[in-house]
């Protein structure tokens, strides 16, 4: 069973954490230090004394999974290797990072890494989460719900749903109102959170005095849950709401491509996958249909209106749906 560890040398690492008042900042800076304490503990020494050939250990041994996450480390570590010189906390003032070479960062980078998941993938994820409002989240995303700044799911209400037609009313602050047919794994899952009157804590891993929580009664699908006297609300949960249960539970299961972006992604190959069987094809006709349900913005090209396919291209593309599914398929190029 996963524990969620603690920081290492943690009032230091708390003063340091406090500087970032955004709390998605503030997560990820505290999810890498967390990350980096078993290699403190082997070494009995703070992050802030290691030297320039144990940082670059440290480095391999997050195992990022993308050149991003691998900038983000050496950014969140410089920082705080920054910070602790200009408080003294560091033996000597020389930074071993201020000479680090940025194309480096490629080579810590993990390229087994699994960033999408298959539906299968989807479905064992989702027995292993005790609260069904955090498995909707990721079966509406999956399926093409979620829409600007996860509007789409916020906004979703009970009214919203026709268990009949297996229709979707959805609403984007951005991009506006649409229909959307989904399946009915993602029924049962709304269905399931609609249901649903208390929320487990940390995956049912709390030891909270009060490791469950009394869901707000609402119209909402995604309801926040009840603190001091707010029991009911007309209001829809914040979209930081859908952030933090996410980032609980990358860190509890230890999954760092669990986003809804990557799930969302997921989806997109998923439908790839079941459009090339179906048409023996993935080109331009195919990722037009796959935007058009993921809700795709169309761009400005060429005095008209159009999906940018080679930005959808980058993902959804026969070499990534080959990754996740086995499939006899003829890899083509892409026209």
């Amino acid at each position: 069973m996963f524990v969620m560890s603690s920081l290492y040398n943690e009032e230091v690492k708390e003063a340091f954490l406090k500087q970032y008042t955004n709390e998605a900042t503030r997560e990820t800076y505290e999810y890498i230090l967390k990350k980096v304490k078993p290699t403190e503990e082997i070494k009995e020494k703070d992050l802030y004394e290691f030297t320039g050939d144990e940082l670059e250990d440290v480095f391999y041994d997050l195992e990022p999974f993308s050149i991003a996450a691998s900038h983000t480390n050496f950014s969140v570590i410089s920082r705080y290797i920054k910070w602790a010189i200009d408080k003294s906390l560091r033996s000597n003032n020389i930074n071993p990072l201020r000479e680090f070479e940025s194309s480096k960062l490629k080579e810590f980078v993990d390229d087994s890494k699994k960033v999408f998941v298959s539906e299968d993938e989807l479905r064992e994820l989702g027995k292993d989460l005790v609260n069904a409002q955090d498995e909707v989240i990721f079966r509406l995303a999956f399926e093409g719900v979620v829409g600007y700044q996860v509007s789409e799911i916020l906004n979703l209400r009970k009214q919203d749903v026709n268990f009949e037609t297996n229709e979707l009313k959805l609403r984007d602050d951005k991009y506006g109102e649409r229909t959307l047919h989904v399946s009915e794994e993602c029924l049962r899952t709304i269905r399931q959170a609609i249901n649903e009157e208390e929320y487990h804590l940390m995956n049912g891993l709390s030891t909270a005095k009060s490791p469950v929580k009394k869901l707000i009664s609402s119209d909402y699908v995604i309801r926040g849950v009840i603190s001091g006297r707010v029991k009911y609300g007309n209001d829809r949960a914040d979209r930081h709401t859908i952030y933090r249960r996410i980032s609980k539970l990358k860190e509890i299961f230890e999954y760092p491509y669990l986003t809804i972006k990557n799930i969302e992604r997921s989806g997109m190959l998923k439908m790839a996958k079941d459009l090339y069987v179906k048409n023996g094809k993935l080109e331009n006709e195919e990722l037009a249909l796959i935007a058009d349900r993921f809700n795709i913005a169309k761009v400005e090209l060429h005095g008209k209106k159009d999906y940018n396919y080679s930005v959808l291209k980058r993902v959804v593309n026969l070499d990534n749906v080959t990754k996740l599914y086995d499939l006899e398929i003829e890899k083509k190029k892409l026209l």
